[in-house]
């Protein structure tokens, strides 16, 4: 063995003394447990413990993000172009049949030994059978599936704590007990022991099939570490309670039962050839019409719809339909998946110190449009990313149709507050929406005066859509054009935009009183659970349902029709209340990334010192982020902002309501034709007071659809055709 013996045992030791005080920094217990409400940050001490080197492990993470830049990234360039996406695959299965002996091995110390010969079984299988591991027909022929256990896990197992947080670079665990489950790990890969540069082969092709997750990362959040940290916890809390596993279980249990019913009602008659499943199982009697509504409602009978909340999970269904579709992997320069054939473009910050702004553009499909073509401007949600996976997806369903496109983040992201918006904070609407509009144009500008000639653009007709807040803002965007028209707009459509801003963001506070009064045991069940189901509806790729046809112009890939997916349940299972949760935690994710921009860059007047922000010592800053919330944003911080604006120190809530809302553009909504809305019955973010304000002043130019919630029916064919005839 030529690797050094001595290293693992001197990390193993000062690792273990950070093991052994793994519970110094417990999470306060409150007086009366029944009133606890759960935040964010207290999930992540839950579950993973506490941070105390927090500092270096943020240096370590830096490390990290510098390697996957100026390293993985040029050497995974030119792998991507040597290797096609199926070799890389391959070789990743391969790498997963060659650590056999530390899963082997990990099922042993848990007293697991059937799991373990399991494991035994299937490496002889796919070494043989499989070509070294290449091919699983352990799995495909004799339904032995893969026990995804490590030494982490058994340590997990004999009631090991996680240890304190550490990262160290280029490794995936976050704490010490993993980190010390690794080196043991290492000693049991048989890729440990391949000759030269073997290893290290296997190292860079698992980078490059995993790359895009990370650079995602790294790009579509201020704090990449924060959110890594926390991811890596949940997975891992899955992973030691195996989720995984039982998953795939159920899954053959439940093919075999169907497949031993239908022979046992066969008989010995022969099988039939398999008939596809029809689309629609059930035919429900669509719901009355609500009290107050009279405008255009369309019924997605066969929805199956579970509740509000649990129905807005769903809006992760809404994928793009060509990602990881390519022969080539994301980083080769051959790859031609969807999101690749946008151009990466950029606009100069005007803050002297921020990073550009990044954005992504899509032109049109139609060669004879390269230069010229309908231009649709696409504002995400609440603090989305332009690298938002459901954006893209939209952004996908107006391109094959003809469209060009233009997909830029929303105001609350940190891409866009850091650098483009020239208030203090997002959420007063009018400045948000300015700022956006005054953006666009610079934009535009920007593509008609390329550097390139052939690579210059003007839109034919410019649009704009935008999904939630970024409905909302594009609505303000109409109003403002009204007045003093830049962008000159053809269509707007508001895609389920919050009427009251006020009143959606307290709702999602609400919210975070579902897991009130739970125990840490009680929230270790609840969220995991949550976040298992949820982790499986965005990763398992599902087509979208009934898709309308895309006109068949030329044979690129862009405009080929794509498989429908007739038979798939896009149903999550969660409980309300785990949904409720899941929300909370999304959107408190996102005002930790405006509270900490706007501290950092010191855009809140001297009252940044308040939050105590420290580049090192972010647990307690998020801890008191998380406390204060959406209400206590919008009273402390957003109000002075609406009373300096007015000029009024009196402004009342109500009036900021009023303001950054839909009731203060209501000339706009009564009479502008250009301007459409798209709105779910059943979403949580609007009243039933709202429903009836916006039916009553949009009249013909809103359509409601009866199950969905909020943003969870984008993946069916009936709102994408109703999108596509609103840009019409």
């Amino acid at each position: 063995m030529k690797k050094c013996k001595i290293l693992p045992v001197l990390l193993a030791a000062v690792l273990l003394s950070g093991l052994a005080g793994c519970k110094a920094l417990a999470l306060q217990e409150p007086d009366k447990p029944e009133d606890r409400v759960w935040t964010p940050a207290e999930y992540t001490q839950t579950f993973g413990d506490t941070d105390p080197w927090e500092g270096f492990n943020r240096s370590m993470f830096c490390v990290t993000d510098f390697g996957i830049k100026y390293f993985i990234r040029p050497v995974g360039w030119m792998w991507g172009a040597i290797f096609p996406r199926p070799f890389v695959y391959r070789m990743d299965m391969a790498s997963e049949n060659l650590l056999f002996p530390a899963r082997s091995v990990s099922c042993m110390l848990q007293n697991r030994w059937k799991d373990a010969g399991i494991e035994f079984s299937r490496f002889l299988i796919n070494t043989t059978l499989g070509l070294v591991g290449f091919f699983d027909p352990a799995r495909e022929w004799f339904d032995l599936i893969p026990r995804d256990e490590d030494f982490g896990q058994a340590f997990a197992s004999w009631g090991c704590g996680p240890g304190y947080t550490l990262v160290l670079p280029f490794l995936m665990a976050t704490n010490t007990r993993d980190h010390i489950g690794g080196i043991f790990d290492t000693v049991f890969d048989l890729k440990t022991y391949i000759p030269y540069w073997g290893s290290y082969a296997f190292t860079i092709n698992t980078a490059v099939k995993n790359y895009r997750t990370m650079e995602n990362l790294m790009e579509a959040y201020a704090d990449p570490y924060e959110i890594y940290k926390e991811y890596n916890v949940l997975n891992r809390q899955l992973a030691i309670l195996d989720w995984k596993f039982k998953m795939q279980m159920a899954l053959l249990d439940a093919k075999k039962k169907a497949e031993a019913e239908a022979e046992a009602a066969e008989g010995k008659t022969p099988p039939e050839p398999a008939k596809p499943l029809p689309s629609v199982v059930r035919k429900p009697v669509p719901p009355p019409r609500p009290e107050g509504i009279s405008g255009k409602i369309i019924s997605l009978g066969d929805y199956q719809s579970e509740d509000p909340w649990t129905d807005s999970v769903r809006s992760v269904e809404m994928q793009p339909q060509t990602q990881n579709t390519s022969f080539w992997v994301h980083l080769s320069p051959w790859n031609d998946d969807f999101v690749n054939c946008g151009e990466k473009r950029s606009l100069p910050a005007i803050f002297p110190k921020a990073d550009d702004l990044n954005y992504r553009f899509w032109r049109s499909p139609d060669p004879a449009k390269y230069h010229k073509a309908p231009l649709v401007v696409l504002l995400p949600g609440i603090g989305g990313h332009y690298t938002n996976a459901t954006a893209e997806a939209i952004a996908e369903l107006l391109n094959r149709h003809g469209y060009a496109v233009l997909l830029l983040s929303n105001v609350y992201c940190f891409d866009f507050y850091g650098s483009r918006l020239t208030g203090k904070l997002p959420g007063y609407t009018p400045d948000d929406a300015e700022s956006l509009r005054q953006t666009v144009s610079a934009i535009l500008t920007d593509l008609a005066k390329n550097v390139r000639e052939s690579k210059r653009f003007e839109p034919e007709t410019l649009s704009m859509a935008g999904y939630s807040m970024g409905g909302l803002h594009a609505l303000h965007i109409a109003s403002m054009e009204e007045k003093k028209p830049i962008l000159n707009l053809h269509k707007v459509v508001a895609i389920n935009p919050p009427a009251d801003l006020v009143y959606a963001l307290t709702e999602v506070d609400r919210a975070r009183l579902a897991a009130k009064g739970l125990s840490r045991d009680e929230v270790v069940q609840f969220y995991s659970d949550a976040f298992a189901k949820t982790m499986l509806a965005s990763t398992v790729w599902k087509s979208w349902q009934n898709t309308p046809k895309a006109p068949q112009k030329t044979t690129e890939w862009r405009l080929a029709e794509l498989p429908l997916a007739v038979t798939m349940d896009y149903r999550t299972r969660l409980a309300m209340q785990q949904s409720q949760i899941l929300a909370a935690t999304s959107f408190g994710f996102v005002l930790r990334e405006v509270m900490m921009v706007a501290c950092r860059d010191k855009r809140l007047g001297g009252l940044e010192n308040k939050f105590n922000y420290k580049w090192n010592e972010r647990t307690a800053f998020y801890l008191k982020v998380d406390s204060m919330g959406f209400t206590g944003y919008l009273n402390e911080l957003v109000l002075p902002i609406c009373r300096e604006n007015l000029k009024r120190k009196d402004a009342t809530i109500q009036e900021l309501a009023h303001i950054t809302g839909l009731r203060g553009i209501e000339p706009t909504l009564r009479n502008n034709r250009k301007v459409s809305i798209l709105h779910n019955l059943n979403d949580f973010l609007i009243s039933d007071r709202d429903r009836r304000y916006l039916d009553e002043v949009m009249g013909d130019r809103i359509t409601w659809f009866d199950q969905g919630g909020h943003l969870g029916n984008l993946y069916r064919g009936e709102w994408q055709q109703e999108l596509l005839d609103r840009l019409k």
